[in-house]
Parts: structure tokens; sequence; C-alpha cells
């Protein structure tokens, strides 16, 4: 919290540290590290939902990531929290990396946050072009134990590509990048933006993005038809086009979670992205609605489909839960 902006500290403030008052109903939002610019996103949020419902008392809580969300609202110790997607579907249908677990049907989708993609960055000075040149390679999958991790691990497994992966966070995997122990590492980020971890290494290191193969894609398609692997024209240092990974960061939640809870708490949000943008710039001029039907595979939670019906928006059949 001492390196945060005071700004940030007063809304984290406002929004963890006030306790519920007479009649509230408490709610909790399973975020992220407090370093990531994700946290004050959700932080905005709380802050959002309390000024449009001062009868709702929302906590952000610091977390590992999706992996520990998961287990949270699981528990019922968190209402919401944030995801990735189509992860967060593959855990709701147990497909894909969640194949032969116990479906989680009850998960439910709230609102999209933002697109990202998985970002490969490799030092340029090595002969690696795509990812079918790390075989043989010390390569960071991502963060130990993050989503990014285990998806790239699993894309790589798919097309048949063996690089000795190096297990670390993100602060490891720059180090080795930079004392070139490690050819690269994968990292999550925005599609118009440059990563901090990214722009670290660039210190040092002379970079390039490397993507798949039009072969690779082809084969990736045949294990998981729910991924999107396509092609970004020019990324956020200056290459491409490139063949990533693409997903999304969403708010999920359970069936649990009240209908009029989560239909108040889409509404706050829906109606003042303006005031989150001040915040969080990539949720500028966003409209909520068309991006949380653009990127939801798994069901929208009930109280969302009602502020979008009331909206006048129409909700594809898939996007409803089975009851």
């Amino acid at each position: 919290m001492k390196s945060l902006p005071y700004t940030l500290v007063s809304l984290v403030a406002i929004a963890t540290m006030s306790g519920p008052a007479f009649g509230q109903q408490s709610v909790s939002i399973a975020a992220t590290g407090q370093t990531s610019s994700y946290y004050a996103y959700h932080a905005a949020v709380a802050q959002v939902i309390g000024n449009a419902h001062p009868d709702i008392n929302v906590t952000v809580m610091e977390t590992g990531g999706s992996v520990e969300n998961l287990r949270l609202i699981g528990r019922g110790q968190a209402d919401w929290g944030q995801f990735v997607e189509p992860t967060f579907y593959e855990d709701y249908a147990a497909v894909g990396s969640a194949a032969g677990n116990e479906p989680m049907s009850d998960l439910r989708v709230l609102w999209a946050i933002t697109q990202i993609a998985l970002f490969n960055v490799v030092n340029a000075n090595e002969d690696i072009h795509t990812m079918g040149d790390l075989t043989g390679h010390a390569y960071g999958a991502g963060s130990a134990g993050s989503l990014t991790e285990r998806i790239t691990a699993d894309l790589l497994a798919t097309i048949g590509t063996e690089p000795e992966l190096i297990r670390g966070g993100y602060g490891d995997l720059v180090a080795a990048m930079q004392d070139r122990r490690i050819v690269g590492y994968t990292k999550s980020g925005s599609l118009t933006a440059q990563d901090a971890t990214v722009m670290d290494v660039q210190t040092a290191v002379p970079i390039r993005i490397i993507g798949f193969s039009e072969a690779d894609m082809a084969r990736i398609a045949e294990v998981y038809p729910h991924y999107t692997i396509a092609a970004l024209d020019e990324t956020p240092y200056g290459d491409g086009p490139v063949n990533l990974y693409h997903t999304a960061l969403i708010v999920g939640a359970t069936a649990d979670l009240d209908d009029d809870i989560a239909y108040r708490a889409f509404q706050a949000v829906a109606e003042n992205m303006d005031t989150i943008a001040a915040t969080f710039r990539p949720v500028a001029g966003m409209d909520l609605i068309e991006a949380t039907l653009a990127v939801a595979e798994a069901p929208l939670h009930p109280g969302v489909i009602r502020y979008m019906e009331d909206q006048g928006h129409a909700v594809p059949d898939a996007l409803r839960p089975p009851q």
C-alpha cells in the first residue's frame, strides 16, 4: 500500500476499511495483487457500486489471481472475482485444461473487464521466430502457478514443442532473461499498451514477440476449439503481425450470488464506466453490455441477464444458465 498513489490508497480505504452500516449488504471481490493495475480497477468498481447503492458495502481482497479466486468463490469466501475467459468456461464445463475434473456448473459470468493476449517475449538475438523454435531452450511459460503458465504449457505441449520450462515469479523470469539464463517468457498484457515487466527486460535485452505458425494454429483448434489464436497486426512493442492467444479478463461468480445484488452491481458498473476509466484507462469508451456478450462463454448470471434485457438487449440462449 505504501507504494500506491494517495488517491488510490484513499479509494481502497473507502472501499475496504469502513464496516457495513445497519441494513447494508456486504460483498467481497477476490481481485489480484495490490501492485497490479487490475487491483485498482476492482477498487474503482467497489467505489462506484458503493456510490450508486449505499446499502451495498464492497470489500476488495488482495489475492494471488484466478486460481485462488476460484477457490474463494467456490467456498463462499468471496462473492465474485477476477478470472480469465475461456478458462472460466473450461472449469464450468470440465473441458480443455479442466477435462477430467468435476464440472463447476454453478459458475456464472458477471461482466467483462478487458481483452488481453499472451505475449511470448524472446531475446531478439536468438534464432527463435515462432513458438515451435523453443524446443531445447530454457523458457518461462508464465509466473509460477498462474493461468498464463498453465495455458502456455498446454499450448506448447499441443504443438509438440519441448523447451526446458523454468518456473518462478515474473521478477525471477525478468532477471533470468536479462542475465541470458532463459531465452524468454510469456506474459499476459494489453493489446495496446506495453507491460511493465517487458519494458524492464528491454533495458538489458532486445526483444521479439513470437507466436504460432499456421500449422500450430490448426493443431490447437483441434484440441481447444474454444480458444482464440489470432493475428495481432501490430503489438505494443513495434512488431507484428504475430499469431497470439487472445483472451479476456472477466468478473465471475457462482449461482449463489443474489440476483438483485448482481443486477445492481452490473448496473452501477455499466452506467459509470467513465468514472472507472479515470482509474483504469483500458475501459474508456467501453459498452459493458456489448463487451460482456462478446467475450462470455460460460453462462451469464440471471441478474445480469435481467439488466441487459431491461436495456433492450437480446441474450443468446447459449449464455443463459441451464436452469
